[in-house]
This record gives C-alpha cells, sequence and structure tokens, in this order.
C-alpha cells in the first residue's frame, strides 16, 4: 500500500482498491505512534516549514523517498501545520511555502502583550475593550496561558503601527 501511496495516490483511490475504508488505509499507512512522537519532538512541536506551534495536532508529511524502505524512517517525516500540509501537497511548482507563509502571518512570538501595552500606553481593561475580550483573557495571554487568537494578534500588531485607537471603538474577532 505505502507503494500506491508514494506515486501519489489518494487514501480514498487505494481503499477502492483494496476493498477497504478509507479511514483503515490511513491507519496502515500513517507512522505508529512512537515514530510521531519522535517526530513531534525532533520539531519540538512546531510546523517544520512556517515555524507555528501546532504541538501533537500536527499532520506528519512524508518526505519523497525512494519507495517503501525509508517510507517511515524518521529523516522521512516533517511535523507540518495543515496549511503547509495543503501547500506541500500542492503540485503546482516554484512555490515558496516559508515565504507566503511568513508574509501573510501573525506569529505569537512577534508581539509580546506586555510590551504592546506599554508601547500604547493603555491598561488591560482598555486593551480588552478595545478587542472585544474580556480583561481575564488579555490576563491569561501576559501570562502565557492562553494564545491570542490571529485575529487580535493582527489587530495588536495594527495597533503599533497606527497607534493608540480610541476607547470605545470595539473589535470583533
Amino acid at each position: 500500500m505505502s507503494s500506491l501511496r508514494l506515486s501519489g495516490q489518494t487514501y480514498q483511490a487505494i481503499a477502492s482498491q483494496a476493498g477497504i475504508s478509507r479511514q483503515r488505509v490511513q491507519q496502515l499507512l500513517s507512522p505508529p505512534k512512537v515514530i510521531r512522537d519522535i517526530v513531534i519532538h525532533k520539531y519540538d512541536g512546531k510546523c517544520a516549514l512556517c515555524g507555528v506551534e501546532v504541538g501533537v495536532s500536527g499532520n506528519v508529511h512524508h518526505e519523497e523517498g525512494n519507495g517503501e524502505d525509508n517510507y517511515q524512517e524518521i529523516n522521512n517525516l516533517l511535523l507540518l501545520c495543515v496549511s503547509c500540509h495543503i501547500l506541500k501537497h500542492n503540485k503546482t511548482p516554484n512555490v515558496d511555502v516559508r515565504a507566503k507563509r511568513a508574509t501573510s502571518r501573525v506569529r505569537n512570538k512577534d508581539i509580546n502583550i506586555r510590551e504592546a501595552l506599554d508601547k500604547l500606553d493603555l491598561e488591560r481593561g482598555e486593551l480588552a475593550e478595545i478587542l472585544g475580550v474580556g480583561i481575564d483573557t488579555v490576563g491569561r495571554w501576559i501570562r502565557g496561558d492562553q494564545r491570542p487568537r490571529v485575529a487580535h494578534l493582527r489587530k495588536i500588531k495594527e495597533l503599533l503601527e497606527k497607534g493608540k485607537l480610541p476607547l470605545g471603538a470595539r473589535f470583533k474577532a
């Protein structure tokens, strides 16, 4: 079955040929949990292409190999976020995945909430009001207990670039 997958066939096509369900084919061809855990640890829970944190939710991608010999080898596997995994399977030539992701994504590591509050001369409650979230949520962001949504990060970045918005200018994520 792995040779069919390496030839580019979908799980559904392989399932039809084998007379089993697509889910069963995916189970049979996916790396065992031990190997998956090693790949997650190897990439420190971050997408190998764009660096976004994916943890255990990342997709394990099989790089092009020379057949069944190295299909499940650690060096043949990448941990990817869903977007990069889709792009990796996109057959469009000359697509620079890292450049495409870097220009469109605001990452948590790009913005320190505490520093943003200082630069904008805002209190937690004011930022919460602008973003349409609770003051406790902003506190969890500062402590690192929770991460802001990408839409909130973009709005904070916009605030940092343009300056403080007037209180009452709420933002809906």
